[in-house]
């Protein structure tokens, strides 16, 4: 059995089941008996707020802002939106790996290990890996959607 939760104006449930209302940071348990299946809707207007300055900024006035969906019962992944307004910033992912899909905005990475730089846009998808060192340059407002993982 699972439910389906649009997350969580939508309190779609499934096979019957009693609605679940799931509160920030939205984190399930899976149980021997059933496992929890949740959903989130439009992301592109999903509310993000509480916009502070960035602390690894490199460029005055740039924010930040995020919005937890969903982390694991171990704390062990989190996944989540993130917007960030123009500038540049460094990026360390020493402890963390992290699979970000853009759904709005643009910027270039650069890796500080070798120099290279890629051009991300709205609807990449960007990979950085565990011990990935580098620098964001945002050139158009950003929001993506972000996957966390410590393993």
């Amino acid at each position: 059995m699972g439910f389906v939760i649009r997350n969580p104006a939508g309190r779609h449930v499934a096979l019957g089941l009693p609605p679940i209302r799931p509160t920030p940071p939205y984190i399930l348990h899976k149980g021997s008996f059933m496992t929890n299946l949740v959903t989130f809707s439009d992301l592109a207007n999903q509310p993000v707020e509480g916009f502070k300055p960035k602390p690894t900024r490199l460029t005055d006035e740039q924010v930040e802002a995020s919005s937890p969906l969903w982390t694991s019962a171990d704390a062990g992944i989190k996944i989540g939106l993130w917007e960030c307004t123009p500038g540049r910033f460094t990026a360390d992912r020493s402890e963390t790996a992290e699979y970000c899909h853009i759904i709005s905005g643009s910027a270039t990475l650069k890796n500080l290990s070798d120099g290279t730089s890629r051009d991300i846009t709205g609807g990449d998808l960007l990979v950085l890996p565990k011990g990935w060192l580098g620098e964001w340059v945002i050139h158009e407002h950003m929001r993506k959607l972000y996957f966390l993982s410590n393993s």
